[in-house]
């Protein structure tokens, strides 16, 4: 990573994969230079407001006005966040991940208790928004549907907001 001149690289250590229930993914990094291990994560606003350490309602209420302005002008959002790990921490995480992976029975849901640990009193980095075009051809379709006095509903995204227009 190249930030304004300066260099930094890291290690991924650990992933965890999107899905629709969890609505959100991680990544556990370790600063090559200095050791430091941190979680980021990135998801929906429900998914990481509710993990989000206390003491940053204002930041936090701040974001979700935007979040929600946003999303009425029917654009996706994301929101993202991080974690520092100690190295006792992470040395847990790691026995109890390594435990879950190699689970014969329940394997997944063993995965997701390890990573709701992990995924815990974040720190709030922000929040993006972009628009998220249709395929080619479909508003054409829409509209012609419309005009033949079809109904038609069609649910994306999140937030129910973003499947008002």
């Amino acid at each position: 990573l190249d930030v304004f001149g300066v260099q930094e690289r890291y290690l991924q250590l650990a992933a965890f994969e999107f899905t629709s229930d969890r609505k959100r993914m991680s990544v556990v990094v370790r600063n090559v230079a200095t050791g430091a291990v941190r979680l980021y994560c990135k998801g929906a606003d429900d998914a990481i407001m509710a993990r989000l350490r206390t003491g940053q309602e204002g930041t936090v209420a701040t974001v979700q006005r935007h979040i929600d302005a946003y999303a009425e002008a029917g654009l996706r959002t994301l929101v993202m966040s991080y974690r520092d790990v100690t190295a006792e921490e992470y040395a847990a995480f790691r026995a109890e991940y390594d435990r879950a992976a190699a689970a014969l029975i329940d394997r997944d849901a063993a995965k997701e208790a390890v990573y709701t640990i992990m995924e815990r009193d974040m720190c709030l980095l922000g929040a993006t928004a972009i628009e998220d075009k249709l395929q080619s051809a479909v508003p054409e379709t829409i509209a012609l549907l419309k005009q033949a006095g079809a109904s038609l509903w069609m649910l994306t995204g999140d937030k129910f907001s973003t499947a008002l227009t």
